[in-house]
């Protein structure tokens, strides 16, 4: 083999390297902040309950907990 030749790609090689490429956008940190994006700015609700059964009155309280969510950069 001359050294001017150039040696042809393998498409193995190629494909698993695609694949390494694809995964790593969807890693789970990557998701996360996805979903943080979709959030943005919108009402989020929480439903609660707080339960305060080891006291004398066996108090249980439901809540609902508003948020807007803010991204912080």
């Amino acid at each position: 083999m001359q050294c001017s030749e150039l040696i042809p790609s393998d498409p193995y090689t190629l494909k698993l390297m695609e694949k390494q490429r694809m995964s790593s956008n969807n890693s789970p940190d990557n998701l996360r902040h996805k979903q943080l994006d979709s959030m943005n700015g919108k009402m989020l609700k929480f439903y609660a309950i707080f339960d305060n059964q080891n006291q004398q009155c066996d108090i249980l309280r439901k809540f609902i907990i508003h948020v807007v969510s803010r991204r912080i950069i």
